[in-house]
């Protein structure tokens, strides 16, 4: 199941929520005002995740969902979460779920009349189990001009993640611009230590999507990616296969429709 909730709210004392849904950390990295979400936003990885890194032999490296990572919080989980009051433009959350593992993270939403708005977040999570043996944080802002100019940052990071020596993190930022029913971006993303040590990662990809109706979304996109990794962390099996660290690029093109009911 996607969500399964139970939950009492109150005005003056927050909302308490217990059973399968958001954790208070989801979606921390990934607060994005440019309009072209339905095709480019930080986790870059969703749009072409499963396809491989190869050296200019054949050989396979890794894919490209296990290069890159926004470091987003955790998603849907049999959780208990408490959501405070809103005090002014911002708001905390934390939840615990099974294992022992729990998260805090903060949100922001504000606008300003005749500029433009900001909405912001960010999480830390602190999960010393079997199943989240690391702590994690990761942070997202985006401001959008009234005129349609828009910015786009993220940062996320990982430490003390068991059988690593480096701590891996990502950066990513957008440019966008929106007007009539076209929304455009352009971004980009590194990722280090990602899969392995010493891993480099970089994306560079543009978007646009045109949105005829309010429930109507056509959408195109293309990306770019770069990928790098040291031989002395390639799999036994593939230094016997003769593997080059130092994959061939990818790029990636996707076109579709988002109709909402």
């Amino acid at each position: 199941e996607r969500h399964m909730d139970i939950y009492v709210e109150h005005q003056k004392f927050g909302k308490l929520s217990l059973g399968q849904g958001d954790t208070a950390s989801n979606g921390t990295s990934e607060v994005d005002l440019s309009g072209t979400t339905v095709v480019n936003y930080s986790s870059i990885e969703d749009m072409a995740g499963g396809f491989i890194f190869r050296d200019n032999n054949d050989n396979t490296i890794a894919s490209i969902g296990a290069a890159f990572s926004n470091f987003d919080g955790f998603s849907r989980r049999d959780r208990i979460r408490y959501d405070t009051p809103k005090f002014g433009p911002v708001y905390f959350s934390g939840s615990y779920m099974n294992g022992q593992t729990w998260d805090l993270a903060g949100r922001l939403a504000w606008q300003w009349e005749d500029v433009g708005k900001l909405a912001a977040a960010a999480h830390y999570t602190a999960a010393d189990t079997q199943r989240d043996p690391f702590d994690q944080w990761s942070a997202s802002a985006s401001w959008l001009f009234d005129f349609g100019l828009n910015f786009t940052a993220a940062y996320g990071a990982r430490n003390d993640q068991e059988g690593r020596d480096e701590d891996p993190y990502n950066l990513y930022g957008k440019v966008g611009w929106k007007f009539d029913k076209w929304a455009l971006s352009v971004d980009y993303t590194y990722s280090e230590h990602v899969g392995a040590d010493d891993d480099e990662a970089q994306s560079i990809g543009l978007a646009a999507v045109f949105t005829p109706w309010k429930s109507v979304e056509f959408y195109g996109s293309y990306r770019y990616h770069n990928f790098e990794r040291e031989d002395d962390q390639l799999t036994a099996d593939q230094v016997d296969d003769g593997t080059d660290g130092d994959a061939e690029d990818l790029h990636a093109v996707m076109i579709g429709t988002r109709v909402k009911f």
